[in-house]
């Protein structure tokens, strides 16, 4: 068959069938490949990314470093309503915009952009458990710009310092420079309390001379290195300390052993991005 008549008969599909573009993991690399559009039924519907976000989970599992199936990732943005089932409440009408929870609390099955297809795509069918269950959420206007793909982060941020908040804390220590990093410590004082002693270690001197540009109050900020330890053990035994430890999965422990070995006084951890065998964000509390 000649490549004229393969072409039309390609074309004609896609004029028969509903399709749309897609990013795919495939065979190690990142190809935009056509998927099938299914119309939504019952509860489940289709919505349509405006901006989403390139999360740090999301460079680990193109890196090799997750074994998380899905072959689209994406679980941070906003997006608009372009079809619903039936079933699906008034309020996520047509045209809503909206923002996706991508954690069930209760159903593991539910993880969007990790096991459910994500939003680097044309149009993510929701399915009905997260409709159902409240995970897609109208948003107004103002938030139709390229930030709110910080509202699924800061939201993990805020349930984090949620955590930490019946510690009566005096002082933060949050290790990690990626995203999380940088927005709990412009969150800490009105989360906390006003006042907190910060103290930010970096991994990477990029990171570092992006937190004294742009800095965060008055956050102390520092490498994670010799400098940093020596930081941590100058905290006195009678501070509380609240440590988040906000970096990739696989450094995670040594980042915890860090701060066990240095920091003094009463001490609470929250490893907000789990580590090795656990599952995302999975949050640990260690007291002593």
């Amino acid at each position: 068959m000649s490549c004229w008549r393969r072409g039309c008969r390609y074309l004609w599909s896609l004029a028969m069938n509903q399709w749309h573009r897609a990013l795919v993991r495939h065979d190690g690399k990142v190809v935009v490949m056509n998927r099938s559009t299914r119309k939504p039924e019952g509860y489940e519907l289709t919505v349509s990314p405006i901006y989403a976000g390139l999360c740090r989970t999301d460079i680990q599992m193109l890196r090799g470093l997750r074994d998380d199936p899905s072959p689209i990732l994406g679980h941070e943005g906003i997006a608009r309503v372009a079809e619903v089932g039936k079933d699906v409440p008034a309020n996520l009408a047509l045209g809503t915009l909206v923002c996706l929870n991508p954690t069930h609390r209760s159903d593991p099955a539910f993880l969007l952009g990790h096991n459910v297809e994500g939003l680097l795509q044309e149009n993510v069918l929701i399915p009905a458990i997260a409709v159902r269950d409240g995970l897609v959420m109208p948003l107004s206007t103002v938030h139709h710009s390229a930030t709110a793909t910080l509202l699924e982060p800061l939201a993990a941020v805020d349930y984090a310092f949620e955590l930490l908040s019946d510690h009566n804390t005096d002082t933060l220590v949050v290790f990690g420079d990626g995203v999380i990093g940088h927005l709990a410590v412009r969150d800490a004082a009105d989360k906390l309390v006003a006042g907190i002693r910060i103290q930010h270690l970096h991994h990477t001197e990029q990171g570092l001379a992006w937190s004294r540009r742009y800095e965060a109050g008055a956050a102390q900020c520092i490498l994670n290195n010799a400098a940093g330890t020596a930081l941590l053990s100058s905290l006195s035994e009678g501070a509380r300390v609240a440590v988040l430890i906000a970096t990739p999965r696989n450094a995670t422990l040594a980042c915890l052993e860090t701060a066990l070995r240095y920091i003094r006084g009463e001490i609470r951890i929250n490893l907000l991005g789990g580590y090795q065998q656990m599952l995302l964000r999975l949050c640990y509390l260690v007291s002593s």
